[in-house]
């Protein structure tokens, strides 16, 4: 393809009046359906797709969205086409018919009339207006601009690696190669890759979260570029992982306070109802205490023992409970976590 003029709004079904806009919004399409294809069960549609990918959009994006190279382009598709169209036909005249006559010495011994032409004019062929493109002057014309042009792009046009890769790498690629359109560049065309060399974009920066995930400003937009779009993606995705675990520990704390005074409860009712029936004096039969311990020593280890009991009961029922809970709200969606706490985007 390197040695073969290539018509890229042929390739892209464009017409040449097209402006920059739909060019790139028509290069977009084309490169995600060719993505798309990478690994198609047809091993020509594959091979068609991952020439399209590889070779032809990165020219025609480095081409037609620059005013300069898409102008000199423009002048160098019309006379292609111009000399690739086929020349008119023209039909000769038909042949008026011949008049049959006898001669005298026929044994009939009469001759027949002539026919006589009716009145009128004769058909005419009307001659080709005069042009001043001659086509084979132009096909000269067009391999000298197109090796001019050549040279031009081995210069300028960007290196394999600056190419956008796909996403999942084709097995195809090991049996069947495809044909590197890179040559390496002449030494009169050194010089021109120094001052040509094209200038590398800086990445977009990371907009503020914003949590209107679908309609701010951080939606992916039909007239970026493959490496904006990329980068938007990565910012709503992580906008939306910090969201969720936002809202997962709100929810998280409601169900710590809950273990914790369940807990707290459930260890000091008990302990403190049996503390009261071993340390009490009043019974029915006007007995002792069960212990015999002072009392007020007995009374602050028993509530020792209550107080601790429920701390500890209370920070472990807590921390179960919390674990479990997280693990159940991990596998639910945003809009699901949303919706528990009442709120929306």
């Amino acid at each position: 393809m390197a040695d073969e003029f290539v018509d890229f709004y042929e390739a892209l079904k464009l017409p040449l009046e097209a402006d920059r806009t739909e060019v790139r919004k028509r290069i977009n399409e084309v490169y995600v359906d060719a993505q798309r294809n990478l690994d198609h069960r047809n091993f020509q549609t594959r091979v068609k797709h991952q020439e399209m990918f590889e070779v032809v959009l990165p020219r025609a994006r480095y081409i037609l969205l620059d005013e300069g190279r898409r102008d000199e382009y423009d002048r160098l598709v019309r006379a292609f086409r111009a000399a690739s169209a086929p020349a008119p036909q023209v039909t000769p005249p038909p042949k008026p018919p011949q008049e049959k006559s006898f001669g005298s010495g026929d044994a009939s011994g009469f001759r027949l009339a002539e026919v006589e032409e009716p009145a009128g004019k004769a058909p005419t062929v009307e001659a080709l207006p005069d042009t001043q493109l001659d086509p084979a002057q132009m096909a000269v014309q067009r391999d000298e601009m197109w090796a001019k042009w050549k040279q031009g792009l081995e210069s300028a046009i960007p290196h394999e690696e600056d190419a956008p890769k796909p996403v999942k790498p084709s097995p195809i690629r090991a049996s069947s190669p495809i044909v590197s359109t890179q040559t390496a560049p002449s030494p009169a065309s050194a010089q021109v890759q120094e001052n040509t060399e094209p200038q590398r974009r800086p990445r977009p920066q990371a907009a503020p979260i914003s949590f209107n995930f679908e309609n701010g400003s951080n939606a992916p937009s039909p007239d970026d570029d493959e490496d904006t779009i990329k980068a938007k993606k990565a910012e709503l995705e992580r906008q939306k992982v910090e969201r969720k675990r936002v809202v997962m520990l709100e929810i998280l704390d409601g169900i710590s306070l809950k273990g914790t005074i369940i807990g707290a409860l459930g260890a000091a009712i008990p302990l403190g109802t049996l503390l009261i029936f071993l340390m009490g004096r009043y019974y029915p039969r006007e007995g002792g205490p069960q212990l015999p311990l002072p009392s007020t020593a007995a009374w602050v280890l028993g509530l020792i023992i209550v107080v601790g009991a429920a701390v500890v009961a209370a920070i472990q029922l807590s921390k179960t409970m919390r674990n479990q809970a997280a693990l159940q709200l991990s596998m639910l969606p945003l809009e699901e976590l949303l919706r528990k706490v009442g709120r929306t985007y």
